[in-house]
């Protein structure tokens, strides 16, 4: 009898065990989403090997998650990431934390932006914009 006991508590411990080791590890996931105010051309955001575009700008209010224009990126393992967006005139690099259960909003603001050299062949040097304008909500 005590070996029937034992057995089932063990089979029970290891179940529960397992049980929450993937539900643990499927909750520590958020959501990404990059967006701009600007009016630019189309911005392409690569975060972790994947690469998205902006293709709308939100000027009245930050927009949802997922938002159609928006780069998103869905159930992303918590932590921080580096990030790297451009388009014809300027590049952004950075980094952003993922929360577990929140969408981080990562606004693109040209005022953080480093402008990319003048195509003319003089090898400008580039020029950093240092106003405070670059957000994650």
């Amino acid at each position: 009898m005590k070996k029937i006991i034992f057995g089932t508590l063990l089979t029970l411990g290891v179940a529960f065990i397992l049980s929450s080791c993937n539900k643990s590890s499927s909750e520590k996931k958020g959501d990404v989403m990059f967006w701009t105010r600007e009016n630019t051309q189309i911005i392409t955001v690569t975060f972790r090997n994947s690469s998205r575009t902006i293709s709308t700008r939100y000027t009245s209010s930050t927009p949802d998650c997922g938002y159609s224009g928006c780069a998103t990126y869905n159930d992303v393992p918590t932590g921080t990431y580096s990030y790297h967006a451009e388009n014809l005139y300027y590049y952004w690099d950075g980094s952003v934390t993922v929360r577990k259960d929140e969408c981080t909003k990562m606004q693109l603001s040209i005022y953080k932006a480093v402008k990319k050299s003048e195509p003319s062949g003089d090898n400008a040097s580039l020029e950093c914009f240092e106003e405070e304008d670059f957000y994650e909500e």
